[in-house]
């Protein structure tokens, strides 16, 4: 295994699906996928920043770059987030979030250091085509997408095609839930800075 870093400065915004479609447990494990992928970072104010949002029929900020600056803290907000259930999939609305609001000076954000977005989802946007616009547009704005699809079916290209290019480095998938975690390593790996 390649030895980390030990402290790589980047802003990292996570987008977590909490819809009807995923369900409280697999909910919970895709917390638990963000926690091992975390577990990798330097979270520190000079290091690693990590802020997190939920989606389902709306975007739902769970927490900024700048509120937890230190492992323990991060995972203990993780562990209190709580599911909120909607029959929508408003991903679309969590890119948007992200771009106005997840890294600015504010909350955090810093102007000399790289901004990831990882989205984490196992099925398509409610709007496809908003969905890939705003993509783009996040992309636009030096924003590195990452996405992490669970599954299979037509959200995998999809995902594919939102990410940053090439797509072999920016997206990931996973075929289920059980086998998500096998993507902490390389996800963690590839946002700071390896392939």
């Amino acid at each position: 295994m390649i030895q980390f870093p030990e402290c790589v400065p980047e802003d990292v915004t996570f987008m977590v699906d909490s819809s009807s479609f995923v369900g409280p447990d697999y909910f919970r494990m895709q917390l638990d996928f963000l926690k091992s992928t975390i577990n990798y970072y330097n979270i520190a104010p000079q290091c690693t920043r990590v802020s997190l949002i939920t989606f389902s029929d709306g975007a739902y900020n769970q927490f900024y770059l700048n509120q937890y600056t230190n492992k323990a803290a991060l995972f203990n907000a993780i562990d209190n987030i709580q599911y909120h259930e909607a029959s929508a999939r408003y991903s679309t609305e969590a890119l948007k979030y992200m771009m106005a609001n997840s890294f600015s000076t504010l909350h955090g954000g810093r102007n000399n250091v790289p901004h990831v977005g990882v989205l984490v989802s196992n099925g398509m946007a409610a709007n496809s085509d908003a969905f890939l616009q705003t993509a783009q547009q996040a992309k636009l704005s030096g924003i590195k997408l990452y996405t992490v699809g669970v599954g299979t079916g037509g959200h995998i290209q999809q995902f594919a095609t939102a990410a940053s290019s090439p797509y072999s480095r920016y997206s990931l998938v996973a075929d289920s839930y059980s086998s998500l975690n096998d993507l902490s390593y390389p996800l963690a790996y590839r946002t700071m800075g390896g392939m």
